[in-house]
């Protein structure tokens, strides 16, 4: 029965579906005014009927899109504004990191004058009780100009140099006059950045005075250039005599200087001046090394000159004219002068004019704030 029921149905489906076929081949006429299945619906509608509904989907589509449009400015409003603020909480970030790591800096980072403080007192320990350290730092003037330093510092020229108390003048000066020996010995340096000097003897106020020559330069293969230098230094100096220096006259003295230093070069290239050239490699390396050094000295004389182009590095106004260590001390603090490194076979001057710096620093030692003993006691 079941099976009979079954094809009953399917009978009846055909049958509708045949009846549809004809319809809609033998009424063209009604099909085109009739629309099947409007938004889904079984039945059927008219053209005025489909023309209202497509209306109205038009009008809600606008309405959607209208919408939605607005939905995405908001969108976009509420993404721009998130935008900002992030690129306000990054600079504020920024900003509060650096001033962090500058706070933890300045935490760590020690006070400069606390630090300079600590320096010179150590520094003048070991002058005063460590003399056997003093040696090299004596030669070389470092220590010298240490305690010239100092003593500027503290006033010390002008605390001596009273003209109301003659007696206590005239026993200082006895006690620390210098030797006509000594003050020619005394190297002074007029310090100017950028690699410029002056050096000269404090008795004679001449720069570029090349008195001494180093072991390397006075080989024979030099001395052609050496001549060379020393006439175009007379030529510069008498120019300066005559109250100026020519353009061409310094040019002339550094390019005389330039063709020893190349000449140097090639004699001393990076083989020779590690060869038994002197005996050994140490000492050929410490002979080169002091020559190599002189060179860069005049060097930076001859700048100082190409830049200034005063005659005051030759005409004597820089001599020293006092006679005792408290003028000189006056002198060099007034100029901006320090002491040069000695010139071998001459540092026992050095040695002298130290101990007299120290034993007159002794004296106002303890009232120099700047060299004053850590707070904590510390001597690290």
């Amino acid at each position: 029965m079941h099976h009979c029921r079954e094809r009953k149905t399917l009978r009846a489906g055909l049958t509708l579906a045949a009846a549809m076929l004809l319809a809609c081949g033998s009424a063209p006429r009604a099909a085109a005014q009739v629309v099947r299945g409007w938004h889904g619906h079984g039945w059927g509608v008219d053209a005025v009927t489909a023309r209202i509904h497509a209306q109205a989907d038009l009008i809600r589509a606008v309405g959607t899109a209208a919408k939605n449009v607005a939905e995405a400015r908001e969108i976009r409003a509420r993404a721009y504004r998130a935008e900002i603020a992030n690129e306000v909480y990054r600079v504020e970030a920024y900003w509060k990191r650096k001033s962090i790591a500058e706070a933890e800096l300045m935490a760590r980072q020690f006070d400069r004058a606390k630090h300079e403080r600590r320096s010179n007192f150590k520094a003048w320990e070991r002058l005063k009780n460590f003399p056997e350290l003093n040696g090299p730092g004596i030669e070389n003037g470092s220590a010298l100009n240490f305690l010239l330093h100092r003593l500027s510092a503290t006033f010390l020229a002008v605390k001596f140099d009273n003209p109301g108390d003659d007696k206590n003048r005239q026993a200082i000066a006895d006690q620390l006059r210098l030797s006509p020996e000594m003050l020619h010995n005394l190297r002074l340096r007029q310090h100017r950045t950028g690699g410029q000097h002056h050096i000269f003897r404090a008795d004679e106020g001449i720069a570029l005075a090349v008195d001494w020559w180093p072991y390397a330069l006075r080989e024979d293969e030099f001395a052609a250039h050496r001549r060379r230098f020393h006439r175009a230094r007379e030529r510069v100096s008498a120019e300066a005599a005559a109250g100026d220096i020519s353009n061409e006259a310094i040019r002339e003295f550094d390019q005389a200087l330039a063709d020893m230093k190349e000449a140097f070069d090639r004699s001393y290239s990076r083989r020779n001046r590690h060869s038994d050239r002197h005996g050994s490699r140490m000492n050929t390396w410490q002979h080169y090394r002091t020559a190599s050094l002189f060179l860069s000295s005049l060097s930076g004389e001859i700048l100082r000159l190409q830049t200034t182009g005063s005659t005051q590095a030759f005409d004597g106004s820089l001599k020293f004219t006092g006679h005792d260590l408290v003028e000189l001390i006056t002198y060099m603090s007034r100029n901006g002068l320090d002491f040069a490194p000695a010139q071998p076979g001459e540092e026992h001057s050095y040695h002298d004019a130290f101990a007299m710096l120290r034993d007159v620093y002794t004296t106002v030692a303890d009232d120099d704030e700047g060299a004053a003993p850590p707070e904590d006691g510390s001597r690290r």
